[in-house]
C-alpha cells in the first residue's frame, strides 16, 4: 500500500510471467558475475554509469530517517554512490531535486 504511487508491477507496463523476468535477472547476473570474476570491474562499472539515471543529477537520498543531499558524481569501487560533497552512499531512497 505504502508503495502505490512510487512503484508499479512490471506486468502492469508489459505482459510478461514471473519466471521469464526471473530467469533474465540470473543470465545477466551471471554474464556480469563472471566479468567481475575475470577482473572487469571497469568494464561494469562503465556500463553501470551509462545505464543510471541518477549520475549527475541533484539528488535527496533518505536512509533510516537521516537525509543526505548533492549531485551525484559517480559509482566507486565498492559499488556506493558518490555525491559531490564526499558523502558515499549505498542503499536509500533515492530523490531527484
Amino acid at each position: 500500500k505504502e508503495l502505490e504511487d512510487k512503484a508499479v508491477s512490471i506486468s502492469q507496463i508489459k505482459e510478461t510471467k514471473l519466471s521469464d523476468v526471473f530467469e533474465k535477472t540470473i543470465k545477466k547476473f551471471d554474464f556480469y558475475y563472471n566479468r567481475l570474476l575475470e577482473g572487469e570491474w571497469d568494464r561494469i562499472k562503465k556500463r553501470w554509469i551509462e545505464k543510471s539515471d541518477t549520475i549527475g543529477k541533484k539528488v535527496l537520498i533518505k536512509i533510516g530517517g537521516k537525509e543526505y543531499s548533492g549531485k551525484a558524481l559517480s559509482i566507486d569501487e565498492d559499488g556506493g554512490l558518490i555525491l559531490d560533497n564526499g558523502t558515499k552512499i549505498f542503499s536509500g531512497e533515492c530523490f531527484y531535486n
